[in-house]
């Protein structure tokens, strides 16, 4: 999505006009958060990451500030994988889950609840006007 500054002037080395009223500029929610898969003990296809990457880039519906995330899978015992998800928020925030399920599918899933419920309540917190 894109949005219109008003009157905006950015002139070059020469003093000309290179933009004038109108220029476009991007919105800051419309960046992509930055996302790291890793693997411990094994490794997951890149399908599988494709698809981990895409559900957690759908995080920002509940909390647009968010920066980062980190997500580290041990392989470890192949039946229970651990999912570890670590997601950074403006401002300083971090969001921390640790699940250990069935399998990997369950356990990722799981682990977004999990962060789903954090993001609410924090940004229910954040938009709460009654006095303490």
């Amino acid at each position: 999505m894109l949005f219109f500054l008003e009157d905006v002037d950015i002139i070059d080395g020469e003093g000309d006009t290179a933009f004038g009223v109108g220029a476009l500029c991007r919105r800051e929610s419309e960046y992509d958060m930055q996302v790291t898969v890793s693997t411990r003990h094994g490794n997951v296809s890149d399908t599988t990451r494709e698809q981990i990457e895409s559900k957690i880039q759908k995080l920002k519906r509940y909390y647009e500030r968010l920066s980062a995330a980190e997500v580290t899978i041990d392989l470890e015992p192949r039946s229970n994988p651990q999912v570890d998800i670590r997601i950074t928020a403006e401002p300083k925030k971090e969001f921390v889950v640790q699940v250990q399920e069935g399998d990997l599918t369950a356990s990722f899933d799981a682990a977004l609840r999990k962060l789903e419920q954090q993001l609410k309540k924090f940004k229910e917190k954040l938009t709460d006007k009654r006095p303490d």
